[in-house]
């Protein structure tokens, strides 16, 4: 077999009758330990490198909220003193997560390019130092940012006015602003929800084959199709575990103010950003390496011709 095959899957036996592992089965459990194993074996450097993206992103978060907002925030959300009318909080918050946003999807390309080529060359049980994996991912950065850029403005496109509605009728106490709000949320979300897991696999795709952006979004809705509930139950599983962990450490960073809230952030971010790229990587690789499934019609076989009569 291949020097990145799968090392868990038996493979036919070639005519010197030696078997090979084979290819495991892209379920969602064996996604979810998957990714828990390989994130156990390189931490440091995937927690280092989260915990820079973590960091810059916090940076322009103070950097566009002070100008905004005329002070610097950790968060998006306007203040309640400001003294602007409700369509100027609306437009300058509108205005602060697109920043921050376009921030955080450059960021994010380049950390999850370098953490999917470090990740997949260890599942694939080749694997490579950290400086290896930045510099065979570094070409790929663009692709990967403009595909997240793609994604980043259809989400941000359809969610931006809901959550700025909610965010300002809780601070004007506009009842009439947060139903609408969640209203149009709960509408938006399924089908959102749709295209990101449809989408999950781009990253790898773009990363691993030489894929431009276009190339990757289209590799990773034909890699997904009968594989979307899986995916969704493993990143599911994924998060939900994520979300222990940082309900976990927000506790020791509570009662102390939007600063110290900002820093439990960074914390959780560095400890659990990786894995859904670990995720995206893993699931690639065993996905890409199933044996497909034949559906079609039974193969036609040569009989013999009756025996003549006696």
């Amino acid at each position: 077999p291949p020097p990145y095959a799968n090392p868990a899957y038996v493979y036919p036996p070639p005519y010197g009758g030696a078997y090979y592992p084979a290819p495991r089965r892209a379920a969602a459990w064996r996604m979810v330990m998957d990714t828990l194993r390989v994130y156990s074996q390189d931490i440091f450097a995937y927690i280092a490198a989260f915990l820079i993206a973590a960091l810059v992103t916090v940076g322009a978060t103070l950097l566009f909220s002070g100008i905004m907002y005329g002070a610097p925030r950790p968060t998006t959300v306007p203040p309640a003193n400001l003294g602007l009318t409700s369509s100027d909080l609306v437009v300058r918050a509108i205005l602060v997560q697109a920043a921050v946003g376009l921030v955080g999807a450059a960021v994010g390309a380049i950390v999850a390019a370098f953490v999917t080529r470090l990740s997949m060359q260890r599942y694939r049980g080749t694997p490579e130092k950290v400086v290896q994996a930045a510099a065979h991912a570094a070409p790929r950065v663009p692709s990967v940012l403009l595909a997240r850029l793609v994604l980043f403005l259809i989400t941000f496109g359809a969610l931006a006015v809901p959550l700025v509605m909610l965010d300002v009728g809780q601070i004007t106490q506009d009842l009439g602003l947060v139903v609408l709000g969640a209203l149009l949320v709960l509408c938006l979300a399924f089908p959102l929800i749709y295209l990101q897991v449809a989408f999950f696999l781009y990253t790898p795709a773009i990363v691993m084959e030489n894929q431009d952006a276009g190339g990757g979004l289209r590799r990773s809705w034909d890699l997904t199709r009968g594989r979307r509930l899986d995916l969704f139950v493993a990143v599911l599983l994924v998060g939900v575990v994520a979300f222990a962990i940082s309900f976990f450490v927000d506790i020791f960073f509570l009662g102390g103010g939007l600063y110290v809230a900002a820093a439990g952030t960074v914390v959780v971010t560095a400890l659990t950003g990786s894995w859904s790229v670990i995720l995206s990587a893993v699931a690639y690789q065993l996905i890409s390496t199933e044996p497909a499934v034949y559906y079609g019609a039974p193969p036609q076989y040569a009989y013999a011709p009756p025996a003549p009569p006696r």
